[in-house]
């Protein structure tokens, strides 16, 4: 999985990406990932371009059927979360 999670503007920078299914705690994803796409069309975020994120979802352990992933982006100031984004995806075995 790749997406991207940008700080509130003149926030704090963003330190960690947790990721969940069906609101199971599952890991971190890998964030720092060049993307200067994203920030092309927001200049003067924290973290700006290293905003990208990839996570290795392993779906071996889940059921056939419709799972939610949850993307849950937390800064320096810490809990709450600046934002959480969530999925519906299928796996099929």
């Amino acid at each position: 999985m790749t997406g991207w999670a940008l700080a509130k503007a003149g926030g704090p920078a963003i330190v960690l990406v947790e990721m969940f299914v069906d609101d199971n705690y599952v890991g971190l994803a890998n964030y720092g990932a060049l993307r200067p796409e994203v920030c092309a069309n927001n200049q003067g975020r924290p973290g700006c371009p290293n905003v990208g994120f990839t996570y290795f979802l392993d779906t071996t352990p889940l059921s056939a059927g419709t799972h939610v992933v949850k993307v849950m982006a937390i800064d320096a100031g810490g809990p709450p979360t600046i934002g959480t984004w969530s999925t519906s995806v299928a796996v099929t075995k």
